[in-house]
């Protein structure tokens, strides 16, 4: 089985995240995906401070994370993700969608909209 492919993240591409209200987290360099942070409850309900950021990704990092719920508010709400390491669960997930009526909701999302 093949490791999943890991994106590398550079400091605009954190901090556009960031200032689109998402509150970055970077993950650990070791592959796990577990947050590079010792703790993180002190941001559940607002967002990391963006110079805390930038030092993170003044190099380039091995993925972004994202604190969820309030710490991530956007104009649509707080941020909820979903996240699929499986291709073939992410698939039988999309069949389901459409069964349910939303899988126009689904391409859109798809489609980054």
């Amino acid at each position: 089985m093949t490791a999943p492919a890991v994106a590398v993240v550079s400091l605009a591409l954190a901090l556009a995240h960031y200032d689109a209200g998402l509150s970055v987290v970077p993950p650990k360099e070791d592959g796990s995906k577990a947050p590079s942070l010792t703790t993180w409850t002190q941001w559940q309900n607002q967002q990391r401070p963006r110079e805390a950021v930038a030092a993170e990704y003044q190099q380039r990092r091995a993925g972004i994370g994202w604190l969820t719920g309030a710490a991530s508010g956007t104009d649509a709400g707080p941020l909820e993700v979903l996240e699929f390491d499986d291709p073939p669960t992410y698939e039988a997930y999309k069949v389901r969608a459409v069964e349910w009526g939303l899988g126009e909701l689904v391409e859109r999302i798809e489609a980054g909209r």
